[in-house]
């Protein structure tokens, strides 16, 4: 899905947005794939069995599991994008290793690592997928660089009496919309397994800070910073970061996944995205700071893509809240629903 192969495929079904956007619809095109297929391998046949997909892909890239195809998307798709998905020689999907060097070329090498290490950690094949197995040690280290990272940003950027608000996107095939807000994107199973934290959309914080900048409410905005890193790491949500209360301009200060920053025109670009999301004074100044470093330490990239995890898809999956509780919050503050957009 390189550029190149997303504008000739704009080209042949007349879709505008590829051919004007072919950079940004190539990465877009990859990180929903990834998502179809990651969800797929954790519940393959339709949520009708689970299967580990480290041990899957590991099968895959060994050559010991046969071809498999699967559609990667419903055929009553919508939208301008949707002709692309229902083309059987882009949207239906031969799972084989040859499969994914074409899909994904270059991004194999970020995707390969977290096979390897995650193997030395889930050993027993076909095991139950659960979230004690899960949090290894080097996923808990992704978590807290994630933490570390938002609570900085955050925390040396804003004033006394500055508000912010946490928006959360699933991004989908169309990119960031209204159908991309969390409480929309889930099905209605999750959406009713996550009911008491799933009302709306939205996180609120206001800093409290004395006149050398400490801040004054950090319980608070402790919760704040961990309820959005649940949030991203459960749901491998979007966070948007929007500046002071709704008004005819609306800034962001911050555009984020777990494994990257994104910048105005890759939200703008979109097309039938959010076309009045632009990043602020503030937000251009964090992501040209942070852009380069967002998902790097110690010179090595810390979430690759087989690190997200539609952890809410795994029978325990609540049990990821009490875990967030306790270990950033000392179990004094629990998680923060989401409540509904304000006006």
């Amino acid at each position: 899905m390189n550029p190149e192969i997303i504008q000739s495929a704009g080209d042949q079904l007349g879709i505008n947005v590829f051919e004007e956007n072919p950079d940004i619809w190539s990465k877009i095109n990859i990180n929903f794939a990834i998502s179809e297929i990651f969800q797929w391998l954790i519940h393959p046949g339709g949520y009708q069995r689970k299967q580990d997909p480290v041990v899957s892909l590991l099968r895959l890239f060994t050559g010991t599991n046969q071809q498999d195809s699967f559609i990667m998307v419903p055929q009553n798709l919508e939208g301008s994008t949707s002709p692309f998905w229902k083309r059987g020689n882009y949207g239906t999907l031969t799972l084989d290793y040859l499969t994914f060097i074409q899909f994904f070329g270059a991004n194999l090498y970020e995707i390969q690592p977290a096979l390897y290490y995650s193997r030395s950690n889930i050993a027993t094949h076909g095991q139950q997928l659960s979230v004690d197995t899960l949090l290894t040690s080097e996923l808990i280290n992704k978590i807290e660089h994630l933490f570390n990272n938002l609570y900085d940003i955050l925390s040396n950027n804003y004033k006394n009496g500055q508000k912010l608000t946490a928006e959360f996107h699933i991004e989908n095939h169309l990119g960031f919309n209204d159908e991309s807000n969390i409480n929309e994107a889930l099905n209605q199973d999750i959406s009713d397994k996550f009911n008491d934290l799933i009302i709306g959309n939205i996180l609120e914080f206001t800093f409290n800070k004395d006149h050398s900048g400490e801040i004054l409410n950090n319980d608070e905005f402790r919760t704040f910073i961990t309820s959005i890193v649940f949030y991203m790491v459960m749901f491998n949500t979007q966070v948007f970061i929007r500046e002071g209360d709704i008004d005819v301009d609306v800034k962001y200060g911050l555009f984020a996944s777990q494994r990257e920053l994104f910048s105005s025109d890759y939200i703008i670009g979109l097309g039938e995205g959010n076309p009045y999301a632009r990043l602020s004074v503030i937000g251009n100044q964090i992501f040209h700071e942070w852009n380069s470093k967002w998902n790097i330490e110690d010179n090595k990239v810390v979430w690759n893509y087989g690190d997200c995890w539609p952890i809410y898809l795994f029978d325990d999956a609540r049990t990821l809240i009490n875990w967030f509780s306790h270990h950033f919050l000392n179990d004094r503050n629990s998680i923060k629903d989401l409540s509904n957009i304000n006006p």
